[in-house]
Parts: C-alpha cells; structure tokens; sequence
C-alpha cells in the first residue's frame, strides 16, 4: 500500500481525536474545529483525527506491514511545504 497522510511533525502520538458523533449525534470536539476544503460541499469538511509520527507502529499492529515513512521535497515537481509525507506498507508474505 501507498498512501498519504497528513502527518503532524509535532505529533508523536499516532492518533489523537479531535471529533466525534456523540450518542445523542451530535459532534463532540475534544480540540478546536478544523476545517478543510471540500470539492463536494462548500462548508468545508471535519478534520476528525489528527495523526503522529507513531503511526507506523500502529499499521504495523493492525496488519503484518512493513512500514516506511518517507519525507521529502521536490521544488522540481512542486512538492512542499508540510504534510508531503508518503506511507509505504509492504505485507509480510509467509515462506
């Protein structure tokens, strides 16, 4: 798997919830709301989770990853600024 993420570097913790649907519906907000742009709706969107640089020892526990985070820029190809990290997970195969 290959996938993005938007890591916070000054979060090691692998997840921490900023929102939630209580029981009664309604979002609990443990911090301060985010929002994101969203092609499909104006308002914007939730950020619900923020993610650490631990989260690779969380892949690792839910599947047999192998897991690499890579960080980088390339001002050739206009990748900068935060949050251009990249997860690679390799799955373990048995011999």
């Amino acid at each position: 798997m290959i996938s993005t993420w938007p890591i916070r570097k000054y979060q090691v913790d692998a997840i921490e919830r900023r929102a939630e649907l209580g029981e009664d519906g309604e979002i609990v907000h443990f911090k301060e709301p985010e929002i994101h742009g969203n092609p499909i709706d104006g308002t914007g969107a939730l950020v619900t989770v923020d993610y650490g640089y631990d989260i690779h020892k969380l892949l690792a526990e839910w599947a047999p990853f192998d897991v690499t985070i890579l960080r980088f820029a390339d001002r050739t190809h206009g990748v900068i600024g935060e949050y251009t990290d990249t997860i690679v997970c390799k799955k373990y195969l048995p011999f």
